[in-house]
């Protein structure tokens, strides 16, 4: 009975480090994304006939994520984890003229996030089962559609000087 008890054990710890692993190598890769300078510009046309109001938006992630391990007790996967990660999109102020906005370092907003991934471990591997992001401006938490790290944590800023 101690052997079992002591493989049981092992495995799980097995499974706990197979998690580290998972998240880490998910996240190395969307912290490359952010790397090197990076932000967004984008054009906001009011009224029809009106010239755009251009915007510049730099989005960021936080490197201190958190990764929780619980072992379940029910009939379904014995093993789940959760990744809370906080990121953050700063808004400047924006421009009619475009080079302008892009140039822009007065901050007008941050808006604060933070996405949770809810992890199961099964045949073996850890998966993605669903995912929530909450958000500053609307104090709520609303579904993600993707159950990837990667696709939904990326930096999306498409200009890169």
């Amino acid at each position: 009975m101690l052997l079992s008890f002591a493989f049981a054990e092992s495995s799980e710890t097995d499974v706990r480090k197979a998690l580290d692993r998972y998240v880490a190598e998910a996240m190395t890769k969307v912290y490359a994304t952010y790397e090197g300078e990076h932000y967004d510009l984008f054009g906001d046309v009011r009224f029809p006939g009106q010239k755009p109001l251009w915007g510049k938006a730099i989005n960021t992630i936080e490197s201190d994520y958190i990764v929780e391990f619980n072992k379940q007790d029910n009939s379904g996967s014995p093993y789940t984890g959760t990744l809370l990660v906080k990121h953050a999109t700063t808004f400047y102020k924006t421009s009619f003229d475009k080079n302008e906005a892009g140039t822009a370092i007065q901050v007008k907003e941050v808006v604060y996030k933070k996405t949770v991934f809810f992890l199961t471990y099964r045949d073996g591997r850890w998966a993605v089962t669903s995912a929530q992001i909450w958000n500053s401006t609307f104090n709520d938490w609303t579904p993600v559609k993707t159950e990837d790290i990667f696709a939904t944590l990326k930096c999306i800023d498409q200009y890169r000087p």
